[in-house]
C-alpha cells in the first residue's frame, strides 16, 4: 500500500489537470439525444450557436446534465472526468460512487466523475465514439485521441 501511495503522490505532483471527454458521432441504436435547447442538438453546432457549458442531454429515458466542450476540435465533446489538481481524491471511492458519479460539481475546472451508468447510456454498443484525453503537467498541455479499438 505504501508503494501505491508514493506512486499516487508522484503522479499528483506531476499532473495538475486531467480531462477525459467523449464525442458520440452517431447513435445507430436510435436512442434520442437532445438538449435543453429544444430541437437544436448539442452536436448541431455548424452555425456556431453553442458555447462551452452545462447541457441537459436525454439518452434513452434518462435526463443527464453534462458539461459540453463546444469549441475544442470543432466541439461536441462531453466531459466525463475532470481532475483539476490533487485536492480531491479519486482512488478512495466506492463502487456506487463510480457508478453514479461524484465530485465537487459539474463542469470544466471542477474535480468531477460523470458516473459509469451515465457513460454507458451515452456510449451504447456500436456507437461511433471518439475519446480525447487532455493532460497538463508542468504547464504544458497535451492531448491524445487514442481511438481505433
Amino acid at each position: 500500500m505504501r508503494t501505491f501511495r508514493n506512486m499516487r503522490n508522484k503522479w499528483s505532483d506531476r499532473v495538475l489537470t486531467v480531462r477525459f471527454v467523449i464525442s458520440v458521432v452517431e447513435n445507430p441504436q436510435g436512442q434520442e439525444i437532445s438538449s435543453k435547447f429544444g430541437d437544436r442538438l448539442p452536436g448541431n453546432f455548424e452555425q456556431n450557436e453553442f458555447s462551452n457549458g452545462i447541457y441537459t442531454v436525454i439518452v434513452g429515458n434518462a435526463s443527464v446534465d453534462v458539461y459540453c466542450d463546444m469549441v475544442t476540435y470543432n466541439g461536441g465533446w462531453t466531459l466525463f472526468q475532470s481532475r483539476v489538481d490533487g485536492s480531491y481524491e479519486f482512488w478512495d471511492k466506492s463502487w456506487a460512487q463510480y457508478r453514479d458519479g461524484f465530485g465537487d460539481g459539474i463542469g470544466d475546472g471542477k474535480n468531477y466523475w460523470l458516473g459509469l451508468s451515465k457513460i454507458n447510456l451515452m456510449t451504447v454498443k456500436n456507437a461511433a465514439v471518439t475519446l480525447r484525453i487532455e493532460m497538463v503537467g508542468d504547464g504544458t498541455p497535451g492531448a491524445a485521441l487514442p481511438n481505433g479499438y
